[in-house]
């Protein structure tokens, strides 16, 4: 499956907004649900901001952004869950995490970041991570010189 760099992004910010300290998120996989049957369970509604998250990306997508931010230590699921479950709980975004959304928050600094990105032909977490380092350290400097 395709990393969709944009989803990830989506969903990081969408966790950031959803979890505290002494809340987290969840999100439906509905190709999940079959398990439910099996358990002679009935099947939740999505919350408001997964519905909001599917206006503009699939459910395979999204599910598939949230590994992927596991796998590379950008969020931590509730302990025992999984994202091989019907319900895929969310506990917390890491240090890491939080790094990558403060130098992607930005629309137009994300605008930036893709064009580089693309225009290098690599979109990975590691590259997209060190443009958004050096775009916002280049920002900075801007900021700062216009003092």
């Amino acid at each position: 499956m395709k990393l969709n760099m944009d989803c990830v992004r989506a969903v990081m910010l969408c966790v950031e907004e959803h979890t505290d300290f002494d809340h987290y998120c969840f999100f439906i996989h509905y190709s999940k649900a079959k398990t439910l049957d099996i358990l002679g369970q009935d099947p939740i509604d999505p919350p408001a901001y997964q519905v909001e998250l599917e206006s503009k990306f699939d459910n395979d997508d999204i599910l598939y952004s949230i590994k992927y931010c596991v796998e590379s230590g950008l969020i931590v699921l509730n302990p025992g869950s999984t994202i091989g479950e019907y319900r895929v709980n969310v506990k917390d975004i890491t240090a890491s995490g939080h790094n990558f959304l403060e130098n992607v928050r930005d629309d137009k600094t994300w605008k930036k970041i893709k064009q580089v990105a693309i225009k290098a032909s690599a979109l990975s977490l590691d590259v997209v991570m060190g443009i958004a380092k050096d775009v916002a350290v280049s920002l900075a400097k801007q900021a700062v010189s216009s003092i």
